[in-house]
């Protein structure tokens, strides 16, 4: 009955403070299109492992694949004024109580404390809702605004995936950064 109640809070929506977690299952075709707009932006994409931007078919059928799934949950995320970024849990683990995060901004939103909004709710989703013990991350090595910005939020340095990533002709070393729950 515990682990349903969890299962089914992956495809809910959350509220905390200003701040509304909207599942992607349940987004309108407008903010659909918006988050895939996000995550293709030069200045979001040059930090993820696949740097091709995602067709709109390629996007449609990723939605479709999280509304069953028991592992991974996306949400956008948006306050009183607009969609301010995306925030997901992936390896979801119930019985070893993990799962590995995902924050990326709505590139308009740089500069305006909206990160520290969407880890918030994450964390509250993550440890309150879904009743998680840790959360883990993966950073490129060279994303020091990342890195800087989950020391300041609690998280540390747990291990580095050396040349485990290879973009742009690359390989690039991947930091593994976690934070349990108190």
């Amino acid at each position: 009955m515990i682990l349903d109640s969890r299962l089914a809070a992956l495809r809910s929506n959350f509220t905390l403070a200003h701040c509304k977690a909207v599942h992607f299952c349940s987004l309108t075709p407008k903010q659909s299109e918006d988050v895939r707009c996000w995550r293709n932006h030069p200045e979001i994409s040059k930090y993820m492992y696949s740097q091709e931007p995602i067709p709109i078919q390629a996007h449609q059928n990723f939605i479709k694949g999280l509304q069953h799934s028991t592992t991974r949950s996306y949400w956008a995320v948006f306050d009183d004024k607009c969609g301010i970024g995306i925030m997901s849990l992936v390896r979801i683990n119930f019985v070893h109580a993990f799962a590995f995060l995902g924050l990326y901004l709505n590139p308009e939103c740089f500069g305006t404390g909206s990160g520290t909004k969407i880890l918030e709710l994450l964390e509250f989703v993550s440890f309150e809702k879904l009743k998680l013990h840790s959360l883990r991350l993966e950073v490129f090595e060279h994303n020091k605004r990342a890195i800087a910005f989950y020391e300041r939020n609690g998280f540390i340095h747990e291990g580095c995936l050396h040349d485990y990533a290879w973009v742009n002709n690359a390989f690039h070393n991947i930091l593994i950064m976690g934070k349990i729950h108190a």
